[in-house]
């Protein structure tokens, strides 16, 4: 069977080659935007090296799809509700926004759709280089980032640059413990029925690429240390939505009997970044009544039901700020090269893992590998209904 035309703007599979003592190339087929295919290659002193200068290579040669500039506008909004908390006159979250009052963080993007035409395109890329190397640990970044020195693009780039300067690698021994993926299998309901990834038009019946991935990483900062972040992504899951929750710690002592807690979770500030962007904030309140007995309850706040104007569309934002030189939303190199770091270890580790890749069912929350990963430490994944 003929291998399936790489999409414009995507390259294939990254291929290493020893040239000599200390010279590596690293080589991929990039299909360019005049339709024609191409090899485009580096060259370091470790393969490593080599494999991460021809990202960023690349990387510079391709520009967003459809999906990739709607994903950026709407990291856009954390941005906007990160700037508005740090610089009101007096800010409600800034003070427990670190690991005084933070036990974790939660991040996920998840997507309701499978891959759809793009099966030979995700064959070489995978959850972890198409949502993680960018999208997840941009809304990281700029969730966890230090309030920049100013607001102009550079100062939030540089603050970004730091944060993900700080993550932590984890050593080949744990990353198994760190770091789970998944792909989906057929799944739904007799009345709507999924396909499973391998059924896919383009998808290799015997693939062991990712649909999933879910990871715990570890901001070795002032603010973050000894904070986990879990973060995950995924395919044909039950919701389509993308939040950063911060869920605080517990309080070490209630003077409350057990029996009258039932139903209480631990406080939380989520935001929402799609769909219904807006901040939600879940803390315990009494019931109504004579017996003394707390449940959990929510504040909204919502931007489509607050403010009556439209928010600009995915082009819209991007090409404004294109034309009036505005860089804040468009990544830099070395931010690029930081997010290469940090995935590149653990698809390395995966590559050379044969073992069987776990599955989940499409419309599920994903492979019980990756509620093992948050479960360790007594945790557990926000899931919608």
């Amino acid at each position: 069977m003929a291998r399936p035309e790489l999409p414009i703007g995507t390259w294939g599979k990254i291929r290493t080659q020893k040239l000599g003592p200390n010279r590596f190339r690293a080589r991929a087929r990039f299909r360019d935007y005049d339709g024609k295919t191409r090899d485009i290659e580096t060259t370091d002193t470790t393969g490593p090296a080599a494999e991460r200068a021809l990202k960023v290579k690349l990387r510079d040669r391709t520009t967003s799809n459809d999906d990739e500039i709607t994903r950026e506008t709407r990291v856009s909004t954390l941005a906007d509700l990160w700037i508005e908390e740090i610089t009101t006159e007096e800010p409600i979250f800034q003070p427990i926004w670190d690991r005084s009052w933070v036990d974790h963080v939660q991040i996920t993007v998840a997507e309701t759709l499978g891959v759809g035409g793009r099966g030979g395109f995700y064959e070489d890329a995978g959850a972890m280089r198409d949502i993680v190397q960018n999208h997840v640990l941009q809304v990281l970044a700029l969730a966890l980032m230090e309030p920049p020195a100013s607001f102009e693009a550079e100062g939030l780039r540089n603050e970004k640059v730091k944060l993900l300067q700080a993550i932590r690698l984890p050593t080949d021994r744990d990353i198994a413990e760190a770091a789970v993926r998944g792909q989906y299998t057929r799944g739904g309901t007799r009345e709507e029925l999924m396909a499973g990834y391998r059924e896919e038009a383009g998808v290799d019946p015997l693939s062991r690429t990712e649909t999933y991935t879910a990871m715990r990483l570890n901001v070795d900062n002032w603010r973050w240390a000894g904070v986990p972040f879990y973060v995950r992504t995924g395919k044909r899951l039950p919701a389509r939505l993308t939040e950063v929750a911060l869920q605080f710690q517990r309080p070490p002592h209630l003077p409350i009997p057990t029996n009258q807690l039932a139903g209480l979770d631990a406080d939380a500030l989520i935001l929402r970044i799609q769909p219904n962007e807006g901040i939600s904030l879940r803390f315990g309140a009494k019931v109504p009544g004579h017996s003394f007995r707390v449940r959990t309850a929510t504040m909204e706040f919502s931007y489509d039901q607050t403010f009556a104007e439209e928010s600009p569309e995915a082009y819209e934002r991007l090409l404004l700020d294109a034309l009036i030189g505005d860089a804040s939303l468009f990544i830099r190199s070395d931010e690029v090269q930081q997010c290469w770091r940090i995935v590149d270890p653990i698809i390395d580790n995966w590559e050379k893992d044969h073992s069987p890749i776990p599955t989940y069912e499409a419309a599920s929350w994903g492979p019980t590998d990756a509620d093992r990963l948050i479960g360790r430490h007594g945790r557990k994944w926000r899931n919608s209904a």
